[in-house]
């Protein structure tokens, strides 16, 4: 609890407050050793006038009313959904919660995840960890992941009657930055990382075949566990491909089409550990070229897989491919830089669809559709705050 803001303040009142231990000061401990930037009180003290150490002036008991030290505190050590950090830390404490300024590690085993596609009139809606509010300074050290939904891929829609095509969307934020939640700092340390959501891929569109042979396929889900998108025939549809749980890789599409015995039909795209793969098309033509028929594939979905290299920066998992050809390729979070993030790779001919971005990565365009944009790893929400450690996949905004 801080100390009181007038009245008598005494010596072991300090001493419970700034103990080393957290506990009560010990006899041993003399009252000089207390100054701001000391031994026993850091820099960032939170109220009072305390002076620093070989300052000018002398120290005052009258000098500490309404300091607050910072309390220490870890959470997490499992994975779970949609977390708010207060509401957690508040679990942790139990009785009143926490009520003096705050380091909050978060532990290494952590792995939060968002559930709750990104809604860009509802930017709070999808996050992996929200901060929350808190009722003093707050500073996080965070050891765990915490990752944004990825967005799911276009559908291939349009020449079925039962269902226009549906828009590839971006992917979501890893963490939000709540209004007025005093979070001053937020540090990755070891294999720490905050990673948005890969946007979903560009559904393919239609070669203009003859009817009856048309088909167009979906794009690939990003990182984050984004659907694969639906690929479409004249008169049917495949299915959504899901994305994968925390850890797992997305499932793959499925093949739609009707190509004679002998050729290949398989040109689904493929679930990714990070981006899922587009769909695919492929034909089979008369010695007049004219077309018999036709496949093609729905995306693979998006997958929640994380990795480091031996730099400890995030590799992001595998993205993943198609079965046949004309699909772009699932953005493998492997490309260049310190943030280590791969754009889906786009398809090949109208009916191939783009593949789903890595962690917080664009996805792959088809030749008319664009691959939706990647999630911010933190969206700052119109707050300050300073980032420090590096592993942040779509950025800071």
């Amino acid at each position: 609890m801080a100390l009181p803001t007038s009245g008598t303040i005494s010596i072991k009142d300090v001493q419970d407050e700034f103990s080393p231990t957290g506990g009560t000061g010990g006899p041993g401990i003399k009252f000089s050793e207390y100054y701001r930037n000391g031994n026993i009180i850091g820099s960032d003290v939170v109220g009072g006038s305390i002076p620093n150490s070989g300052g000018a002036g002398t120290i005052s008991l009258s000098q500490f009313h309404g300091a607050m030290d910072y309390r220490t505190l870890t959470i997490g050590g499992g994975d779970a959904e949609n977390v708010n950090l207060r509401s957690m830390a508040d679990s942790k404490i139990g009785g009143s919660g926490v009520t003096n300024p705050t380091v909050v590690t978060i532990d290494s085993g952590s792995r939060f995840y968002a559930t709750n596609d990104f809604n860009p009139n509802d930017i709070d809606a999808s996050y992996g960890a929200r901060t929350g509010t808190w009722p003093s300074q707050v500073k996080f050290i965070n050891k765990g992941l915490i990752l944004g939904k990825g967005g799911y891929g276009g559908d291939g829609g349009g020449l079925y009657s039962g269902g226009p095509s549906r828009a590839p969307l971006p992917g979501g934020a890893g963490l939000f930055i709540d209004s007025n939640s005093n979070t001053v700092s937020w540090q990755n340390t070891e294999n720490g990382a905050v990673a948005g959501g890969g946007g979903g891929g560009g559904n393919g569109t239609s070669p203009g075949y003859s009817s009856g042979e048309n088909v167009v396929s979906g794009g690939g889900g990003g990182a984050g566990g984004g659907q694969g998108g639906k690929g479409s025939r004249d008169n049917a549809q495949t299915g959504r491909a899901s994305g994968g749980g925390i850890g797992s890789a997305g499932a793959d599409g499925t093949n739609i089409g009707g190509r004679t015995t002998g050729a290949a039909d398989d040109v689904q795209g493929l679930g990714g550990g990070a981006g899922g793969g587009g769909g695919g098309h492929d034909v089979e033509r008369s010695k007049e070229r004219e077309v018999i028929k036709s496949s093609g594939g729905g995306g693979g979905g998006g997958g929640r897989i994380v990795t480091f290299n031996s730099s400890k920066n995030i590799d992001g998992g595998t993205g993943g491919g198609c079965a046949g050809p004309g699909g772009g390729s699932g953005g493998t979070g492997t490309g260049g830089g310190g943030n280590r993030t791969e754009v889906g790779g786009d398809g090949g001919g109208a009916p191939g669809a783009g593949g789903g971005g890595g962690w917080g990565a664009g996805g792959g365009s088809s030749d008319s559709i664009s691959g939706a944009g990647g999630g911010k790893a933190i969206e700052l929400n119109g707050q300050t705050l300073s980032v420090t450690g590096k592993n942040y996949p779509g950025g800071v905004s």
